[in-house]
């Protein structure tokens, strides 16, 4: 009976010693100094041969906050050579300049690395983000950025993200124009960098 209460004993302050250490150190996190709003999206532009239709839009979670939402329902398999392309412009003297980060890879290979929104977007997700993509109806509700996954610091304040699935026909890369009749999806995603909230 004492073994087993010193092995009870001993289990409760081992419980209490892991949740002190998890708590200091999500306390020593450094806290973000910014917000990152969804404000508008463009027009979808898709290929009919892929989607029966393809919507993007920002929904009210509460009074002062936007969702970023989707649905389509894709009506084949992507190509295997399907990548996904997102630019970056920023707002600077009323017009969007090209900025610094651009992605460019294979949708899968991005779905399996993407550290800042996929995992969030899979779990509300009704069909997950996993390749190969089944055909079907596909919905997100309600994403909304995870400040936490990003860097302490963030330049700039409105920026435009420009978002395109394509059928790439060889690795090499190719010039920064996506010829029309590869493009599968794409839209624009305009975001504000909140510091006074």
């Amino acid at each position: 009976m004492l073994k087993a209460r010193v092995k009870y004993i001993k289990m409760i302050f081992l419980l209490l010693s892991i949740l002190i250490i998890s708590e200091s150190a999500l306390a020593q996190q450094p806290k973000r100094s910014y917000n990152i709003v969804f404000t508008s999206v463009s027009k979808v532009e898709y290929n009919k041969d892929y989607f029966e239709y393809y919507w993007v839009g920002l929904e009210s979670y509460n009074d002062t906050t936007k969702t970023l939402n989707w649905e389509f329902v894709l009506l084949k398999d992507y190509p295997k050579s399907t990548w996904i392309k997102v630019e970056s412009y920023e707002s600077m003297d009323s017009q969007f300049k090209k900025g610094v980060y651009v992605m460019d890879m294979d949708l899968c290979d991005y779905f399996d690395s993407d550290t800042l929104v996929v995992e969030d977007m899979k779990s509300l997700s009704n069909k997950g983000m996993e390749c190969p993509i089944p055909t079907g109806f596909h919905e997100m509700k309600n994403y909304l950025v995870n400040t936490d996954r990003y860097p302490s610091e963030l330049p700039g304040e409105n920026w435009m993200f420009s978002l395109t699935l394509y059928e790439k026909h060889d690795t090499k890369s190719q010039s920064d124009n996506i010829p029309k009749e590869d493009i599968i999806v794409n839209y624009k995603v305009f975001v504000l960098i909140e510091r006074d909230f």
